[in-house]
């Protein structure tokens, strides 16, 4: 668990330093705040369609998807360094890496996520979740929805609304 955690928090790290560097280096190529902010759409392009993602990853070994995102990733930032320093580096190298890394992005979330649920069921680790359950009309959202459906316990912490009775909703 802690190995897996360790590995979200650098590759999300490094995913933000990424980011900085080619919104940098997009605006000292091309001079142009707009095709910045295309670089950044390309990115979050593939999370548009990633809806698929989360079965996929239900299906494939998600070790190797998950490490085969990190190649991706490495193999991209790698390419990216050669073409700067060797002076090389044009605009469509920085588009066509970034849609590449938001398909890694967009499969990565699901993929963790997974691996974490999994583990977590296997150690017996308690799971702790806070947060509203319920909308205003007392469904439950699709995230809650999954939770409870997952839980082999339930222990709620009740809570007393400023009427007196237990609270089941913020309103």
């Amino acid at each position: 668990f802690l190995k897996l955690w360790s590995i979200g928090w650098v590759t999300s790290s490094m995913m933000w330093l990424e980011m900085l560097v080619i919104s940098l280096l997009t605006l000292e190529l091309t001079d142009s705040p707009f095709l910045v902010s295309f670089v950044f759409f390309l990115r979050f392009v593939p999370m548009l369609f990633g809806f698929g993602l989360g079965v996929l990853s239900e299906r494939i070994n998600r070790k190797h998807l998950l490490t085969s995102g990190l190649i991706v990733q490495a193999a991209t930032a790698l390419t990216w360094a050669l073409l700067a320093v060797t002076g090389s580096v044009e605009f469509w190298h920085l588009a066509v890496g970034s849609f590449l890394i938001g398909i890694v992005m967009t499969s990565d979330f699901p993929v963790r996520r997974t691996m974490m649920g999994e583990i977590v069921d296997r150690m017996h680790i308690p799971v702790l979740v806070y947060g509203i359950r319920t909308d205003f009309q007392g469904e439950l959202f699709e995230g809650s929805r999954k939770l409870l459906a997952l839980a082999d316990e339930l222990r709620e912490i009740k809570t007393i609304c400023h009427c007196g009775s237990k609270a089941t909703m913020v309103v």
